[in-house]
């Protein structure tokens, strides 16, 4: 998986900007910060989340998001958290009508924040090779939103790589 870029990718002896480990940086769980709403997130994946929650019927639980709450040292927990099963679990009701539409314009918008304020970020986006294949696990009936993954049977990309075609547009 050398062409694909993640939060646990391997460091390997294709240094970019003198980085082996560009390709975690290029990752939305990389630590950064990110403010919205007078609040900080250590990243861009723990504000996307925030940003779930606010189209929910309880927005309070976005608030487990901010720096110093109980996702900072478990981001991959955070992750689990806003999904379908937890959500339903803790009562909470997301607008996917209302997600769906405005999803892509939040992760732009977080995108662009940490791209003007992280140097070291802006600098990966503009010196990594291309493509940038964003890994995200998915299956060939539900294919990757904001990643890609290579079928096994043809060898072909699956999925939309939205966050890896947003950084590539930067």
């Amino acid at each position: 998986m050398s062409d694909f870029f993640y939060s646990k990718s391997k460091s390997c002896g294709d240094p970019v900007c003198g980085r082996e480990d560009w390709r975690r940086i290029l990752s939305s769980f990389w630590p950064c910060d990110i403010e919205l709403d007078g609040r900080t997130f250590g990243s861009i994946e723990m504000a996307f989340h925030y940003e779930k929650f606010k189209r929910t019927n309880k927005p309070i639980l976005g608030d487990l998001y901010v720096a110093g709450g109980p996702f900072d040292t478990e981001p991959g927990k955070g992750k689990v958290f806003s999904g379908k099963s937890s959500m339903k679990k803790n009562g909470c009701v997301l607008d996917l009508i209302k997600w769906a539409k405005e999803s892509e314009v939040v992760m732009a918008k977080l995108v662009m924040q940490r791209f003007e304020r992280d140097t070291i970020f802006r600098h990966m986006v503009r010196s990594a090779p291309r493509p940038l294949l964003h890994f995200e696990r998915g299956t060939m009936k539900k294919a990757p939103k904001y990643g890609c993954f290579r079928s096994k049977e043809t060898g072909k990309l699956v999925g939309n790589n939205y966050y890896g075609k947003l950084l590539m547009s930067l």
